[in-house]
């Protein structure tokens, strides 16, 4: 309850990672756990994982917005960045119950020139509510940055519910990305889970450079996409570089239905 747990580097050396091992650990009202690298700096930056097999709760379950009051419970962080040569550091979750709430996010993100680091998630079961989880590079004072997006694996037992408030997509929420601006490719996105709903939330692995949109694959029991839902690897205006691909097996039921205010449609795209 904003709290924070920082591994931070501001000159030479390697910024030292973070372990959590706890059975419940909840993230209110700004709280962070962050390794962060400073413009300048040389060296490696820290990685951060969270165990116990219990839950994760980042920001409020109840909040109706996504900007939550601190009434409402705020939002609630855990990200690795670097603004130098080095890599972010990779975050890695294995707990029984993840849940990402309004406006809080899981990210790595290299603003230097280095890669963005992995994320991965194992869980029971796993919901985001109009939060983030992603991974980029070259958004910051590199835009021609050569590093790599991170892949994001997720990889749930039961069911991952993604959701966004109403049928129009939120700035800032409901986001699962992969994404470079810089000349690096953008990282893979793989999704493995018995159940997975997607509503009006976007998945992309994409490319705004002259770096390769990524492969984005799920594998599910069930797999529901609603209200505008996208699953995309398409790249963006004057970007050069290509389009990832697409890969989804489900072993039972398949519904992609409705669309988004402004007209967009749920379903799944690969376009440069």
């Amino acid at each position: 309850d904003q709290g924070a747990i920082v591994a931070e580097g501001y000159a030479s050396g390697r910024v030292g990672s973070v372990t959590l091992r706890t059975q419940e650990l909840t993230m209110l009202r700004d709280a962070q756990v962050r390794s962060t690298r400073a413009p300048g700096a040389s060296g490696s930056s820290g990685s951060i994982r969270i165990e116990g097999g219990g839950v994760l709760t980042l920001g409020s379950r109840t909040a109706a917005t996504v900007t939550p009051t601190p009434e409402e419970g705020g939002v609630g962080s855990i990200f690795t960045t670097d603004e130098a040569e080095s890599a972010a550091g990779s975050i890695a979750i294995d707990m029984q119950e993840v849940f990402v709430g309004p406006g809080s996010a899981i990210a790595t993100i290299a603003r230097g020139t280095g890669d963005a680091g992995d994320i991965s998630i194992r869980a029971g079961t796993m919901a985001v509510r109009a939060g983030l989880i992603v991974s980029q590079t070259g958004s910051g004072v590199a835009t021609d940055a050569p590093g790599r997006a991170g892949a994001i694996t997720l990889d749930i037992a039961g069911a991952f519910e993604m959701s966004n408030f109403g049928e129009l997509p939120t700035p800032g929420a409901g986001v699962l990305s992969s994404a470079s601006t810089g000349r690096g490719a953008a990282g893979d996105i793989r999704i493995a889970a018995a159940s997975v709903t997607l509503d009006s939330v976007v998945v992309q692995a994409a490319t705004a450079g002259a770096g390769r949109g990524g492969r984005i694959e799920i594998r599910a029991e069930e797999l529901t996409l609603r209200n505008g839902a996208q699953v995309s690897t398409g790249t963006e205006p004057g970007s050069s570089g290509d389009a990832g691909s697409i890969d989804v097996q489900v072993s039972g039921r398949l519904d992609a239905y409705g669309q988004r205010i402004d007209g967009i449609s749920s379903g799944f795209t690969a376009t440069t």
